[in-house]
């Protein structure tokens, strides 16, 4: 498995782009959300990407938008959300929808 690592949500949108396995993501969600949006609905269709670190992103209420796109995609089997500001419920509803995937 390749893992790249992203300074931003678009480089990490390019590298969905081009079939990476496993991506780290290193930005701070606070003034990004339209490239975030944009990453997120990317990954519904993506069928290479399993594993994700959105860890220290501070996606916060971005979760609600993440849930719905884990619905969607069943690739995606490892999502680091570590200092993310996610609350015990929504940190569960992640959960939840992660034991579905592949």
């Amino acid at each position: 498995m390749t893992t790249m690592e992203c300074g931003s949500y678009a480089e990490a949108l390019r590298s969905l782009e081009s079939g990476e396995e496993s991506i780290i993501v290193q930005t701070n969600h606070r003034g990004n959300e339209n490239d975030f949006k944009l990453l997120l609905e990317k990954l519904v269709n993506c069928d290479t990407c399993s594993s994700l670190d959105f860890s220290g992103n501070y996606i916060g209420e971005g979760t609600a938008l993440l849930c719905d796109v884990l619905k969607r995609n069943s690739k995606l089997s490892s999502l680091n959300l570590l200092n993310n500001s996610i609350g015990p419920n929504q940190a569960r509803n992640i959960a939840e929808l992660l034991k579905l995937n592949d």
